[in-house]
């Protein structure tokens, strides 16, 4: 795909099946939002692509998106309804991927749109212990002062 969305777009307007799904369970969506080629995702979500398709590893566009620092990408999968609080197969949300390496404009981004950061996860720490385990004191406080204060829960806690 490489970005070129003009390509993408005529492909879509001759009837690719824009929801085809590799042997490893990835959309040209998640190709997209993963290599963070923004006017693309725009194009396959604006003919309904499938926002919250999971690939053989349950990530999403927006955990792959947000991952990978593409900020643009995260905020255009927020804005089309994105699962905010969806969880890899490791329990990791696109928060705690963000705030764990150090992407702090896509921990602002999701910010605007989480109830709530007090997901469990398998793989600990949550993410503003994320943040605050990379040296990312900064991004743990925003976390805090967005009103959403850390509580660090296991499995165990449902």
């Amino acid at each position: 795909m490489r970005g070129h969305a003009a390509v993408v777009k005529q492909l879509l307007l001759a009837g690719a099946d824009f929801n085809a799904v590799n042997y490893f369970g990835y959309t040209a969506l998640l190709f997209a939002a993963k290599n963070g080629h923004s006017m693309v995702v725009n194009h396959l979500l604006r003919v309904g692509a499938n926002v919250n398709h999971e690939n053989g590893n349950e990530e999403t566009a927006l955990l792959l998106a947000a991952w990978n620092r593409h900020s643009e990408a995260v905020q255009r999968l927020l804005q089309a309804h994105a699962r905010v609080d969806h969880a890899d197969k490791h329990a990791n949300t696109a928060l705690i991927w963000a705030a764990q390496n150090g992407h702090s404009a896509v921990v602002v981004d999701l910010l605007k749109y989480f109830e709530s950061v007090n997901i469990s996860t398998k793989t600990p720490p949550t993410g503003p212990e994320s943040a605050v385990q990379k040296g990312s004191e900064g991004l743990a406080q925003k976390i805090s002062i967005a009103g959403r204060a850390p509580q660090k829960r296991n499995n165990a806690d449902g």
